[in-house]
């Protein structure tokens, strides 16, 4: 959790930026989250969207889902993330903690690629060259937000608490 905030507090790069005024541009489709009971029974892992989507698509018998690379948009900022299309629609395979929404904004992007480097190790480009995980469409406010998540988690927060009201404060810019 230190290493992701520490991470959304640094200074954004040109990069990032040019990343986050493409991705502002873009359509939102909306992703279902499956039931927290079908994952369960599918072994669905946590915090593993990209391996939980290749390993279905790589198992359904009717070979008709595809694994789709994209941003999870979560208030201005975007997060690298995978669902299956399955019959026509997005669907999330990733258990969550609790709060997050059903359904929520992905952007397919089609200038990302990836390469299983085995061992459950994926490896994504974007235009061919590495890019971050978390895009900041308004990084101020982001590194804002992570500082003060740094700073509860070092007085010894929950980080739990933490997670929870950072939500809150990113999500309440949508």
């Amino acid at each position: 959790m230190i290493d992701e905030l520490t991470i959304l507090a640094a200074p954004p790069t040109a990069h990032e930026a040019a990343i986050a005024a493409e991705l502002q541009g873009l359509t939102a489709s909306i992703a279902r989250r499956e039931s927290a009971a079908r994952l369960a029974w599918a072994n669905m892992k946590p915090q593993q969207c990209h391996q939980n989507v290749a390993a279905y698509v790589r198992l359904d018998p009717d070979k008709s889902s595809s694994h789709q690379v994209g941003w999870w948009q979560q208030g201005d900022q975007f997060v690298l993330h995978s669902v299956a299309r399955i019959k026509g629609q997005y669907i999330c395979l990733t258990p969550q903690q609790s709060g997050v929404p059903d359904n929520f904004p992905f952007l397919v992007d089609p200038k990302i690629t990836q390469s299983d480097e085995g061992e459950g190790v994926i490896r994504f480009l974007r235009d061919g060259i590495a890019f971050p995980h978390v895009v900041r469409g308004n990084p101020e406010r982001i590194m804002r937000v992570a500082s003060l998540g740094l700073e509860r988690i070092s007085l010894g927060i929950d980080p739990n608490q933490v997670w929870n009201w950072m939500d809150q404060e990113i999500n309440s810019h949508q």
